[in-house]
């Protein structure tokens, strides 16, 4: 094969004479020396760093062990996976290595997935990578910046270290003009200071959560965004919304209130109080509308805080969670008010202004992390468990304590580590962990 290669460089480089007709032929051109990317060179730290994570895995697409990527082989690569190899509870057993440098990355031109478990490269550039789709970073060592601005088919970043307690130390995200970004994760940055979402009109999700040093975000182009979490932002004073969002026309949207001692939610965004949302784009402050204040004093029928008929959203805290008033006689549990403990348990009744209310349901999309929780309770009244709901990597135990749940939403319970057992009445166990399997909890007993 080696010489087969050399052959087909050599040729491309004469232009051969046929004896027949005495016509000149030229061969089919093949790759010339300024096409291939060799690994001693092309691949190397220009920083002087130890590259070898990136360049071994690179090796595996030299088919034929020339040392080097002619353009069929550079084609060939539509996924750069290096990634940590875990046991069954999430351990470690074999580092994929740090990434330095994604040197003439550019030219995998068919590249559509790119994850990384541990990463150093600085100022890392994915602008000219128009294939890609997918970039999971789970560790960014260093201080620096990502450009991921005008790609064309980018659909999904996430960057940080999610279940682990190791923060990253990026300073800005671009994402401007990324037209068919959908969902965004930045998690435990804490020395983020700028996200660009300008031109993110397909945008639906964003997460950025834990800590950065930002002041402000814009998402006033992200016209079709249903999700932002920006909790644990305590230095983010201002959101940006679409011009054609408002908190009157998007109330009836609202699903939690506050989450924690000091978060608030409006239309599907959680941010950390105080804060103020505009709807419009920056320096339109003047003649934008705006909401100030808590959105757990905004009515639930249209908006209107001056109608009579509407019912004001009675979110409080009783003993160790937060709860909301669902009707006249049932409440739905929103939170933990520390999400610290280890343990959650969700009584069967609670009261409130001197009044006994049934705990029927569990909030959609609280989203909340419990770091720490090792198990659930759900009490005799719980009828509905709603989605993204629990994030609980050392959950071993969940416990029903009625035969009420009819409903488990998708992605209830998340990001589970290892194996839970199920304790429920003999009646309904089978069925429940059936739900639970549904919901895309897999790991159960």
């Amino acid at each position: 094969m080696k010489i087969k290669k050399i052959l087909a460089t050599t040729l491309a480089m004469a232009v051969t004479v046929s004896p027949f007709n005495g016509n000149y032929v030229k061969e089919v051109k093949a790759d010339s020396l300024s096409d291939r990317l060799y690994f001693d060179r092309d691949f190397e730290s220009e920083l002087g760093l130890d590259n070898s994570a990136y360049i071994d895995y690179l090796r595996k697409f030299d088919k034929d062990d020339s040392g080097y990527l002619d353009l069929d082989e550079q084609a060939s690569i539509k996924e750069i996976s290096i990634v940590d190899e875990t046991d069954g509870h999430g351990n470690i057993t074999m580092s994929a290595g740090t990434v330095c440098e994604l040197k003439n990355i550019e030219k995998f031109v068919n590249l559509e997935k790119l994850h990384i478990s541990h990463c150093n490269v600085p100022n890392m550039d994915l602008a000219k990578c128009n294939n890609l789709k997918e970039v999971y970073i789970q560790k960014y060592i260093g201080s620096f910046s990502i450009n991921a601005s005008n790609m064309a088919n980018l659909e999904t970043f996430v960057l940080g270290d999610i279940m682990g307690k190791e923060y990253t130390q990026i300073t800005s995200v671009d994402f401007s003009n990324d037209s068919k970004l959908k969902s965004v994760m930045l998690m435990k940055n804490t020395d983020l200071e700028k996200v660009d979402f300008t031109g993110c009109s397909a945008l639906d999700a964003a997460y950025i959560m834990f800590e950065s040093k930002m002041t402000s975000l814009d998402v006033s182009d992200c016209i079709k965004l249903r999700y932002l979490d920006i909790r644990r932002n305590i230095t983010i004073n201002k959101i940006y919304a679409p011009s054609t969002f408002s908190e009157k026309n998007l109330a009836h949207k609202w699903e939690e209130g506050k989450a924690g001692n000091n978060v608030a939610l409006v239309s599907g965004f959680y941010y950390d109080l105080p804060c103020t949302v505009y709807f419009g784009k920056p320096g339109n402050e003047a003649t934008s509308k705006k909401f100030t204040g808590d959105p757990a004093k905004i009515n639930t029928n249209n908006g209107s805080s001056n109608s009579s008929n509407t019912t004001q959203v009675k979110v409080f805290a009783y003993k160790n969670n937060y709860y909301r008033v669902i009707s006249g006689k049932a409440v739905e549990f929103t939170s933990t008010v520390n999400k610290k403990v280890k343990s959650i348990v969700i009584p069967a009744t609670v009261k409130y202004n001197g009044k006994t209310y049934k705990v029927t349901k569990v909030s959609d999309n609280s989203g909340t992390f419990y770091d720490n929780v090792k198990k659930i309770t759900f009490g005799k009244n719980i009828a509905t468990i709603g989605k993204n709901s629990f994030h609980c990597p050392k959950l071993t135990k969940i416990i029903f304590k009625g035969k009420a749940v009819k409903k488990i939403k998708k992605k209830a319970i998340l990001d589970v580590k290892k194996k839970v057992k199920v304790k429920a009445p003999k009646k309904v166990r089978k069925k429940y962990i059936k739900l639970l399997k549904k919901s895309g909890l897999k790991k159960v007993k």
